[in-house]
């Protein structure tokens, strides 16, 4: 029985996923960047750059 709730719980899962899927309008922008014209990233979205930048303080040329 066990196993079966594992089953339901992933299949659960990927429907919620596919169901849950929205169309962007014509223009509209992706949050993610590789789905974007030429990967372009959303305005104020941090990158490993601003990561390594703001919280681990390393300096980038």
């Amino acid at each position: 029985l066990a196993q079966f709730g594992l089953v339901f719980f992933a299949a659960s899962v990927l429907i919620a996923i596919c169901l849950c899927l929205g169309d962007r309008n014509e223009g509209e922008m992706s949050a993610y960047s590789v789905f974007n014209p030429n990967c372009e990233r959303l305005l104020g979205q941090i990158t490993a750059e601003h990561f390594e930048r703001d919280v681990l303080r390393r300096r980038i040329d």
